[in-house]
């Protein structure tokens, strides 16, 4: 497994054109157009994860990087009903039917990837990270330990914008219960 994740953050460096000892300090966007060879898996995903405009969102993804294996980790950015410049993003696994998510978040375009020489809560192994920029300088790190996903967010908080957020609804008054029953055909 660590091999896969070796492979990918080898195609991510040399996409980027940088050596693995910087790439903790350089951002990537995630803007390569979808290439054909993963279309229709990804348009499978999409069916299933934005099945009111998948054909729109398919049109609309971008991938991170260009070189890519099956076992691998991919990031997909879906570039159309963002908040700003918040979008649906897509960590998900490469198999040979399909793009399987295995997180989904909105964040900007870049991106910056590295695997930690330290551990996190005492692991054997090293921790992939991912640093997804957001609003204002915050940032949503993803740190791959153990075949599952840790989130930490970090920076400052606002609150969403008021399209996201919705007043809840006035509710009709209540009514007396035989009343209710009568409404529901329980009594005459």
């Amino acid at each position: 497994m660590r091999r896969r994740y070796g492979l990918l953050l080898a195609a991510i460096l040399s996409f980027a054109g940088m050596s693995a000892a910087h790439s903790g300090s350089a951002r990537i966007s995630i803007d390569t157009p979808l290439p054909a060879i993963l279309k229709e898996r990804v348009a499978s995903m999409l069916r299933i994860e934005r099945a009111g405009d998948a054909e729109a969102a398919l049109a609309n993804t971008r991938v991170l990087g260009d070189a890519w294996q099956v076992g691998d980790t991919i990031v997909l950015r879906i570039e159309i009903d963002c908040r700003e410049e918040l979008c649906m993003t897509v960590i998900a696994r490469l198999t040979d039917e399909a793009v399987v998510p295995e997180l989904v978040l909105n964040a900007g375009p870049n991106i910056v990837m590295y695997a930690s020489g330290g551990s996190l809560w005492k692991s054997d192994h090293p921790v992939w990270t991912f640093v997804f920029e957001g609003e204002d300088s915050s940032r949503l790190i993803a740190r791959r330990r153990e075949g599952r996903w840790v989130l930490e967010a970090n920076g400052p908080w606002r609150a969403p914008a008021a399209n996201v957020t919705q007043e809840p609804r006035q509710s009709s008054p209540p009514v007396p219960l035989n009343e209710f029953r009568q409404q529901l055909g329980l009594e005459p």
